[in-house]
């Protein structure tokens, strides 16, 4: 029901109200009347100004309920692309977790597959180490068994030179 409507129907039931006092008013006495006269005006002017407060009040209220309603309309999308782009942050900081994760990840496995080859690495170099001193023990044994088998070819050499002297001279005693 539109306004207007309303203020019709209520305009009508003050009429009838109206109406059936001054109905019951001649019934008492002319100055009884007089009194309920001017007091029944005295209301209808105070019921038109309350009703006339009422229609500004309910047109305020229309008002700055409609702007109440804007404001937060407003400030609800405000904090909807707040909150989206918040989350969008939020999204690239868990993406940006996630790949420094990843490369933390690839980092600590080529640590540990650097561990491994060094590991490798150490044993082979030990390994070489010992087959060197192994080695060196062995070419010094060669060594020693050469300088041996030099004194004694040597040995070998002066008694042949030795025996070749005594032999020529014997023959050339003889």
């Amino acid at each position: 029901m539109s306004r207007a409507a309303k203020r019709a129907r209520e305009d009508e039931e003050y009429t009838r109200e109206a109406k059936k006092r001054k109905i019951e008013a001649r019934s008492l006495s002319d100055a009884d009347e007089e009194y309920l006269e001017k007091i029944t005006e005295q209301l209808w002017r105070e019921i038109i100004e309350m009703k006339a407060n009422m229609d500004r009040l309910q047109l305020n209220l229309e008002t700055n309920g409609q702007n109440l309603i804007d404001t937060l309309k407003k400030r609800s999308e405000e904090y909807e692309n707040s909150l989206k782009d918040e989350s969008k942050k939020l999204d690239k900081i868990y993406e940006e977790i996630n790949n420094y994760r990843a490369s933390r990840q690839k980092s600590r496995d080529a640590f540990v597959k650097f561990e491994e080859e060094k590991e490798k690495l150490s044993t082979l170099v030990k390994e070489s180490r010992e087959n060197e001193k192994a080695l060196m023990a062995a070419i010094g044994e060669n060594i020693k068994e050469a300088d041996e088998y030099i004194k004694i070819t040597k040995r070998v050499y002066d008694n042949t030179k030795d025996m070749v002297k005594i032999f020529v001279s014997r023959k050339d005693q003889d």
